[in-house]
């Protein structure tokens, strides 16, 4: 890489289309490409009982997350009747944290 470079010549959003869509392919951790083909194929697997929480989901992604749902906005109380319907969902087999096992002890900072 060379040191300095001359952009004297260069044109400020020659690349740049506002409109332009990107498909940027999504890899797992085993290095399976993950494409909207691959989705709904996996979304015509899930059960019925799970389509509800499966949209609402979908839905949650919509928007950015600093702006509020409007759907789900807890002025119309939709969100609060979903964390009422799902928030116990885990009741009959609760989550459980196994042992962290021991950790060295250090020396403090100064």
């Amino acid at each position: 890489m060379k040191t300095e470079y001359d952009f004297s010549k260069g044109e400020r959003g020659k690349f740049y289309h506002p409109n332009a869509v990107f498909n940027l392919p999504v890899y797992t951790e085993d290095t399976t490409m993950i494409t909207k083909d691959i989705l709904k194929q996996e979304i015509d697997q899930i059960q019925d009982e799970y389509i509800e929480v499966l949209y609402t989901v979908i839905k949650a992604f919509e928007y950015p997350i600093q702006k509020t749902h409007p759907t789900l906005s807890s002025s119309t109380g939709q969100w609060d009747a979903f964390l009422e319907k799902f928030a116990g969902s885990f009741a009959n087999a609760p989550l459980h944290r196994g042992e962290q096992g021991t950790y060295e002890v250090r020396e403090a900072l100064q």
